[in-house]
């Protein structure tokens, strides 16, 4: 068998090419169905392959000529290539190496892009992102012109734009945007309406969880449903996903939620049918998995709700809310033990309250504010967590 090819580059479409050839057999040109096997060389009779093989299946030869769809990649860098080129009846044993190997040659369509005039460009085609870092300003530079003209207007969206005030720009004023800065995301698999749930970001994903849903309406049972479901927003998709209710805590509303890097974790709430009923505990969620895990309920505080839960980067502060009345206590939660460590009320520490603010310093808790149903306050107060002490002793 002999083979004598052509190869027509398809250009501005990604790697694929067309190989063209003729096949003979015993000097009579083929035909049939065969199978063909390609591979690229860097040498014409050595050298070494440098891409995968590729392999065509049930070619019709017609007269001896027979074309083949190649994929070699980002193969063709400018240097050298060689095809070689296998062949066996369809369905048969191995390749034949069909001799000698044939060279890549340019077709016409890359002979031109490699000396083409800007008046052969496309308008539009080349983009500011296809510029090498300084091109334009170079180009203007060599004409005599300044990258930006005197007395030119830019706009930023830093109102300290160091880059601008080092170039010698003066901020004259502000600018808003005259488009509507709010817009609707997809809701479309978003769980159902409710109040009373949690959110938290995890960095790309928003998850929400629990809540309730009352109709206002006690002749339409359930005047209150609450929900042990959620969803997952994925931020950059605009998509919704469910959320797992295998292990879930029970439904629940105003309850608290932090966000640790890797787990959701929700704790406390209530749930009223006919009564408030304090839950005095709570779940882990972990969406890497879908999955719920158990949380501690041993040494957890009492069931609450509008209380303020804190995430120290190891554990989870709650203190204050309310228990039929405001409460002057709390706990943290201990993710890696999955232990509570009650809060040492000390002299000083701040009267009960709820409905009050927290945050996490790196360092301490800080609340502010709330109210005990009777006074409302404008306290700030700072609470340093409990850390273990381990005594070492030399013998």
């Amino acid at each position: 068998m002999a083979a004598v090819a052509t190869c027509v580059s398809v250009f501005a479409q990604g790697h694929t090419f067309t190989y063209q050839g003729k096949l003979d057999n015993g000097g009579r040109a083929a035909t049939g169905i065969f199978d063909f096997k390609f591979s690229a060389w860097s040498d014409e009779s050595a050298g070494s392959t440098v891409a995968a093989p590729c392999t065509n299946l049930a070619v019709m030869v017609s007269n001896g000529i027979f074309r083949c769809l190649l994929d070699f990649g980002a193969t063709f860098d400018g240097g050298a290539r060689w095809i070689e080129v296998g062949v066996r009846t369809n369905g048969g044993g191995d390749f034949w190496t069909l001799l000698p190997r044939q060279a890549v040659t340019p077709a016409p369509y890359a002979i031109h892009a490699g000396s083409v005039s800007a008046g052969g460009i496309a308008p539009g085609t080349v983009t500011s992102n296809m510029l090498a870092a300084g091109a334009a300003a170079g180009n203007l530079a060599q004409s005599g012109q300044t990258a930006v003209p005197a007395a030119a207007v830019m706009f930023s969206t830093q109102d300290k734009d160091t880059n601008l005030l080092a170039s010698g720009y003066v901020r004259t004023g502000g600018y808003v945007a005259a488009q509507n800065l709010w817009r609707e995301r997809n809701s479309q698999r978003a769980p159902s309406p409710r109040t009373g749930h949690a959110a938290v970001w995890t960095g790309s994903k928003m998850i929400v969880w629990g809540g309730q849903y009352d109709n206002n309406n006690p002749s339409y049972p359930p005047a209150r449903v609450h929900f042990q479901d959620g969803g997952v927003y994925d931020y950059a998709n605009d998509r919704w996903d469910g959320i797992s209710t295998n292990g879930a805590p029970p439904g629940r509303e105003d309850f608290f939620a932090v966000w640790t890097g890797e787990e959701l974790i929700v704790w406390g709430g209530f749930y009223y049918d006919g009564s408030y009923n304090y839950r005095n505990d709570g779940g882990r969620y972990r969406p890497a998995t879908d999955t719920w895990l158990p949380l501690s309920t041993n040494g957890a505080p009492s069931g609450r709700r509008w209380a303020t839960a804190v995430w120290t980067g190891s554990e989870m502060i709650i203190w204050g809310g309310d228990v039929n009345g405001a409460v002057r206590n709390g706990s943290a939660y201990d993710l890696l033990q999955n232990a509570w460590t009650e809060l040492t009320l000390l002299p000083g520490a701040p009267a009960e309250r709820l409905g009050h603010s927290a945050v996490w310093t790196g360092s301490e808790m800080l609340i502010f504010g709330g109210t005990d149903n009777s006074r409302w306050f404008g306290d700030l107060w700072g609470c340093v967590p409990p850390r273990p002490l381990f005594l070492y002793s030399k013998p």
